[in-house]
């Protein structure tokens, strides 16, 4: 199944310390609206859409940005990441959207990938001839008579020739549709003449990956356990994808925004990459003992640059819980009962997070907590775990001990231990607050196998006045 976002069922990747997905709802404009000159492509001003019948009557202006610059100023490197922009100008709307594709030998040749860059645009894949390609598009119209829309784009592998921009984009006038102003405009971009020259070499700091709780610090991580790399030249300064893409597979793929990692020569799901920090999940097939981590920068491509390596230990397991890190404090990140409210010292987010109660059901979530029944493969995404849906339980819970605050919980009280029902790598832990827990902030210690997760990170838990 696709994962779900965490946000309305569970709140957690606002307060996670590391990004996790926004695979958004098919919003927009349907595929293939975009007015390009491809095959089959057709417009937002046809019958049926906008029926405006004439693109490009209104005052208005539709322009395609390429790193900040025109696609006359700008020529991609294979392999890299940059940021594209869709912008619409037209004083006579009153809400503006688009749609964008990219394509080789102007037909259905794919063009590099889109991954969205904002919470307000959705990549839509689709068929085109024997090929899949993109349509990027937004999620709602923005409100007003001018606005952009930023997405990533990353190139394709090797120098493909020329590749063809469409946009369209509608300036509605907000009553129904009749009556909108259709926009197209392409925009065709060049290889750069030094396309398979050098680029920097990546290099990963001394002691630079850890377990993406982050805090505190852990250097031994688990087969599909979710993991931070840090160091430099990842990727292309100003470089941030932040949402995972899926393959054809529906799994986490191992490439974005142009960079790999590999874990003992095995290539690793990427959850998110910057310049200087990338968030992989550990192969699950990586192997027991010390591993070599390596960071590809414009991975596959003739201009390919692998980091020197950097020793990571892996365990069997090695459970983790994640923190309200960005907030500076070590609250686990938590969910009253199933979410969507969320467990906190109500000073911690004012409005946002209150304590759990003694008695109460609540859910933690972490990684590395070990294999699960039936096993996930590194990439795929757990079942839910709500009431008649299939379920990813560790196999053997009679080893699996949780302490509040000293106080072990019986195994009766411990609901569910397994995989979290949206993200790959991502563990929860449903489990009853002890009904004799003191009020205060209570450290939690889980403990599978004999391996116990770091102490520091802690529950609020405040009894009914």
């Amino acid at each position: 199944m696709r994962p779900r976002h965490l946000a309305g069922a569970l709140l957690i990747p606002a307060f996670f310390a590391f990004p996790l997905y926004l695979l958004s709802r098919s919003n927009g404009s349907p595929n293939g609206r975009s007015g390009g000159d491809f095959p089959g492509e057709g417009s937002c001003a046809d019958s049926g859409c906008h029926d405006d019948g004439q693109p490009n009557r209104g005052r208005g202006t539709l322009s395609i940005a390429f790193d900040g610059a025109p696609a006359g100023q700008y020529a991609y490197t294979p392999g890299e990441t940059v940021a594209v922009k869709v912008r619409l100008a037209d004083p006579d709307a009153a809400r503006i959207g688009f749609q964008l594709t990219a394509r080789a030998d102007a037909g259905c040749q794919p063009a590099g990938t889109f991954l969205s860059a904002e919470t307000q645009v959705v990549v839509n894949p689709g068929p085109c001839g024997s090929h899949t390609v993109q349509w990027a598009t937004h999620i709602f119209p923005k409100v007003g008579n001018a606005a952009e829309f930023a997405m990533n784009w990353t190139a394709p592998m090797r120098d493909i020739g020329p590749l063809t921009f469409a946009a369209a984009g509608n300036g509605a006038n907000g009553v129904g549709r009749r009556g909108d102003n259709i926009y197209h405009t392409q925009a065709v971009i060049q290889p750069a003449a030094d396309a398979g020259g050098p680029s920097p070499t990546p290099s990963i700091s001394s002691g630079g990956v850890v377990l993406a709780t982050l805090v505190p610090s852990v250097s031994t991580g688990a087969p599909n356990a979710i993991v931070s790399v840090f160091g430099t030249e990842f990727a292309p300064d100003g470089t941030a994808v932040l949402d995972p893409q899926l393959d054809d597979a529906g799994k986490i793929g191992t490439t974005l925004a142009g960079s790999c990692v590999e874990v003992s020569g095995r290539r690793s799901p990427l959850l998110s990459v910057t310049s200087t920090q990338v968030n992989f999940q550990v192969p699950d097939q990586a192997g027991i003992g010390p591993a070599s981590v390596t960071v590809i920068r414009n991975c596959g491509a003739t201009n390919e640059r692998r980091s020197p390596v950097e020793t990571f230990d892996i365990a069997a397991v090695q459970p983790a819980f994640f923190v309200f890190n960005s907030w500076g404090s070590q609250a686990i990140a938590t969910l009253h009962g199933s979410g969507p409210s969320v467990v906190g010292p109500a000073d911690l987010i004012p409005g946002v997070t209150t304590p759990a109660a003694p008695g109460e059901f609540i859910s933690l979530y972490g990684t590395g907590f070990g294999a699960t029944d039936p096993p996930l493969a590194s990439g795929e995404i757990a079942q839910s775990v709500y009431p008649d849906d299939p379920r990813t339980p560790l196999p053997d819970t009679a080893n699996v001990h949780v302490l509040f605050g000293g106080i072990e919980v019986p195994p009766s009280d411990i609901y569910y231990i397994g995989g979290a029902p949206c993200c790959a790598g991502l563990y929860q832990l449903t489990v009853k607050v002890p009904d004799g827990a003191a009020d205060g902030n209570l450290p939690v210690e889980l403990n599978i196998n004999g391996a116990a997760s770091p102490k520091g990170p802690f529950i609020a838990v405040q009894s009914a006045p």
